[in-house]
């Protein structure tokens, strides 16, 4: 078979992106601590937060694999010290075939898996630039470069000016002066690095386990075909998803900063919310992301005729692969650290609906990226008052409870562990500039250890119990909640409601404005003011009664 036949078939395999890696994906139990209504933890405790672990199907356990992407220095638009003209290349002689080729025959190449019929010159014994030199013919900003043969794995220099289509490269290092889509690779190396460029640099249908090693500079890395995948990725600032590509593999390590989905995968799929793919697999690394990406909101509805609005965003799957190349999705467990956001609370909040993880029945994503189950879990439901049909978002919060308001008023949020309600609450309302009014709802099992403070950036909280109503005879069953200490700082208002607190002591400190409103508190309550609206309390101590409701 001819060297150009083998290169063919080559190609075309490569687009196919086979799953050949067999290592086992282990993991181990989580163990929490308590949990706390702190908004931080020591450096002790943060650094326990990172060794927190991916589950598998294997009997055995072992330590989470916390090796993340490779550090790299802040962005910055200063120019490299290192060259990146094709003289300051690694200079690997081989056989190339080039030719010019036009602007619809490369974008079909990418986007239609096309390979341009074009007449090509062969070059031998040289080097990739001198052959790129070598092109006969009208230049038309467009070029194909077809390797037969390197010695050795090269260092690729795209001219500035010129769109290099390159087929079964042997890559060591990218530099984009110009733009450079690859098109199959023969035996890559374990880390690629992308050099500073004014250019792009495109994998198309690519399966290769080399790590991308970016500048931390203003990279841009372009994903296009129905499937790439990749050994890790890190330090390129901006990747670019287009044409039809859903789905990247990666197998190690990998943070993620601007993400541009230029793809139709929206426009083709418009109820399916994840609007991308990644797979982690044969890995125990969770993907680091650093900035937020903002892909649009769609409008969807289930089997059942339920309507809903929500962001575009990305799915995250941890998967095994056998030699067989069979695939096995393993659903995240509670207590597994399965994303890191390194980013602002208030970007953390926006991403919670924007990243989905594909995990045990009935848990999700906390703040931290780490997975939990809200039904078994300390956690409580997040509602904001808003302005609706002539009433402030202040009016409704004081009728909750007592009189009718408008339905639209009290809108839920999210649920979130009781140690990150007040984390999240700040964070939510720094995004949203929110009116500043909430209400948290206790679960069942709910139990708040420390004191429970009205959140810095709120104005005021109302806290609901969880409580069983009987129809038949109007009457209120309330499940106990766990409080044992409250905080309401100056200028703040907080509002127990609907609510039964078993505890020894129930104490109240702050300057803030405290009302109790249908509550039961089995607890002796001590109090320097307070309100009281058909409430009973085990005992006071230290308080008088102000503005008694009727």
């Amino acid at each position: 078979m001819k060297k150009k036949q083998v290169a063919l078939l080559l190609a075309a395999l490569m687009c196919i992106t086979p799953m050949a890696e067999s290592a086992a994906v282990m993991g181990a139990e989580f163990s929490s601590g308590e949990e706390t209504v702190e908004m931080q933890g020591t450096e002790e405790e943060a650094e326990a937060e990172d060794t927190a672990e991916i589950w598998t199907s294997g009997e055995e356990v072992s330590d989470f694999d916390t090796d993340e992407a490779p550090e790299v220095d802040g962005f910055t638009s200063e120019e490299s010290e290192a060259s990146t003209d094709a003289a300051g290349a690694k200079q690997v002689k081989g056989s190339f075939e080039v030719a010019y080729i036009t602007e619809e025959q490369y974008n079909n190449a990418l986007q239609n898996e096309e390979r341009p019929e074009v007449d090509m010159k062969t070059v031998e014994d040289t080097t990739f630039s001198n052959a790129l030199n070598s092109i006969e013919g009208e230049n038309t900003g467009y070029c194909f470069v077809s390797v037969q043969d390197l010695e050795d794995a090269a260092d690729f220099v795209a001219p500035e000016g010129m769109t290099v289509l390159v087929e079964n490269a042997r890559v060591r290092s990218i530099t984009p002066n110009g733009n450079i889509a690859f098109w199959g690779m023969v035996d890559p190396p374990e880390t690629i690095e992308i050099k500073e460029g004014k250019g792009t640099t495109t994998f198309f249908c690519q399966d290769m386990r080399s790590v991308l090693k970016g500048t931390g500079s203003d990279d841009k890395v372009i994903f296009c075909g129905q499937n790439n995948a990749i050994g890790g990725i890190s330090g390129v600032e901006n990747i670019y998803l287009r044409n039809n590509s859903h789905d990247l593999q990666v197998f190690g390590a990998s943070e993620f900063f601007n993400i541009y989905n230029e793809t139709d995968n929206i426009k083709n799929n418009p109820q399916d919310e994840n609007a991308f793919f990644i797979h982690i697999v044969n890995s125990k690394t969770a993907p680091v992301f650093h900035k937020t990406f903002d892909w649009g909101t769609g409008e969807f509805e289930n089997e059942n005729g339920d309507k809903w609005s929500s962001p575009y965003g990305i799915g995250i799957i941890y998967n095994t692969s056998d030699e067989k190349n069979e695939w096995e999705d393993i659903p995240v467990p509670a207590g597994t650290q399965a994303v890191k956001y390194d980013m602002p609370d208030e970007d953390i909040v926006e991403m919670l609906s924007r990243i989905w993880v594909y995990s045990e029945d009935g848990t999700t994503q906390d703040m931290d990226g780490r997975i939990w189950n809200p039904d078994e879990d300390n956690a409580v439901d997040l509602q904001e008052f808003q302005d609706c049909e002539g009433m402030s978002a202040q009016e409704i919060f004081e009728a909750y409870g007592r009189a009718e308001f408008p339905d639209g008023g009290c809108v839920w949020i999210n649920v979130a562990p009781t140690a990150q309600a007040e984390r999240y609450i700040n964070a939510y309302q720094k995004k949203n500039n929110a009116s500043g009014y909430y209400l948290m709802n206790m679960k069942a099992n709910t139990k708040i250890s420390g004191t429970l403070t009205v959140p810095s950036a709120a104005k005021a909280l109302k806290i609901e119990g969880q409580n069983n109503y009987d129809e038949s005879t109007d009457t209120d069953h309330f499940v106990p909640t766990s409080i044992s200490s409250v905080n309401v700082p100056a200028g703040k208002k907080l509002s127990l409601s609907r609510i039964l607190v078993k505890a020894n002591t129930l104490t109240f400190t702050g300057s803030g404005e405290v009302e109790l409103m249908n509550a039961r508190l089995d607890a002796n309550v001590t109090a320097d003011k307070i309100k009281i609206a058909d409430a009973v309390v085990k005992s006071l101590n230290q308080w008088y009664l102000d503005n008694l409701y009727p």
